[in-house]
């Protein structure tokens, strides 16, 4: 791995990186889902984010809860910081 600047993850690894946006904009145009790279992308604290999504299917409201998720991510670009998702789930 040292040889070729392998690392274990598509934020700090240049190759990874390269080929998992190719290869996530091949998926989102098949499935017509549009896609923007969020700028806070390699900031988002991912754990909150699952708890988040845990604590909605728990409440009944997984499914909205993840997609609005999603679409803050993906799409939209939102404010993820931690009052950021709180208005958007409000």
């Amino acid at each position: 791995m040292k040889i070729v600047g392998n690392t274990p993850t598509t934020i700090t690894c240049g190759g990874k990186r390269q080929y998992a946006g190719a290869d996530l904009t091949l998926w989102a145009r098949r499935y017509g889902v549009p896609i923007a790279y969020h700028p806070q992308l390699g900031s988002l604290d991912g754990a909150a984010l699952l708890r988040v999504a845990l604590a909605a299917e728990a409440l009944g409201v997984g499914r909205a809860v993840i997609e609005a998720l999603f679409n803050a991510v993906w799409r939209d670009r939102a404010d993820l910081s931690p009052a950021g998702v709180l208005a958007l789930l409000a």
